[in-house]
């Protein structure tokens, strides 16, 4: 954020500049500002066309926008500009695993590991890519062997809690989200997995308020924000 304001004047001085608009583009996507980080990837690609870092730039910046087809379109352009960058092929992959293109995203994610096999990080996207693909059983053995063998696991908790309601074990998803937010603290994501599982088990009334909590912390999470109410409701609507 500090360099942000160096950067802008530098683009602004340096209008022919792809590496300033790039690294504006990586500044703004940093700040998670889609359009920002758009209109930055999209001036250096005016000047460089078919550079696959500005085109992997670009692609990450549709993403934030929520084109998808955009975003893939970029990505895949990016990893036939550079086939072996890690980066653009991990980008890809998340967005045919986002877009349900699983088997091409799983293809990727082992592709990955099986240069990394030691990888955390590789071994993360895979178990998200195969709990998206609905395999949450094998999901849930890749989230326990990263949790097992990493000292930060900052992140993991949230996506592993879902796996585990989708599996259908509730309760111990509950103690996965209890142990993650007394390590991590508490978080809007934390809450919400947390109200899901509670709501899972008959525990309305603290189902709510971690749902409450969670809107509070994120008041963005239209979803959750509409699930909190909907148990609010009907738990005035019963006791009427």
């Amino acid at each position: 954020n500090a360099a942000l304001p160096l950067l802008r004047a530098a683009a602004a001085r340096m209008e022919g500049s792809e590496v300033v608009q790039g690294l504006l583009a990586e500044a703004q996507l940093q700040r998670a500002d889609g359009p920002a980080a758009l209109a930055a990837a999209e001036a250096a690609l005016r000047l460089a066309p078919g550079d696959g870092r500005l085109q992997l730039l670009r692609a990450q910046a549709r993403r934030l926008c929520r084109d998808a087809a955009g975003a893939l379109r970029d990505a895949c352009d990016a990893v036939a500009a550079m086939p072996r960058d890690e980066t653009a092929r991990r980008v890809l992959a998340t967005l045919l695993s986002e877009s349900g293109r699983h088997d091409d995203a799983l293809f990727l994610f082992w592709g990955l590991l099986q240069e990394a096999p030691d990888s955390q990080r590789a071994r993360t996207d895979l178990a998200l890519a195969l709990s998206r693909g609905g395999r949450f059983e094998a999901a849930e053995e890749l989230y326990a062997l990263v949790r097992a063998g990493a000292v930060e696991t900052r992140g993991l908790a949230t996506p592993r809690v879902r796996n585990m309601l989708s599996i259908g074990d509730a309760e111990r998803a509950l103690e996965l989200a209890e142990d993650a937010t007394a390590v991590e603290g508490p978080s809007a994501a934390l809450h919400a997995a947390r109200g899901q599982a509670l709501l899972k088990l008959g525990r309305r009334d603290e189902a709510r308020t971690a749902l409450e909590a969670a809107v509070r912390l994120q008041p963005g999470d239209a979803f959750t924000a509409h699930l909190a109410a909907a148990v609010g409701a009907h738990d005035e609507e019963a006791h009427q």
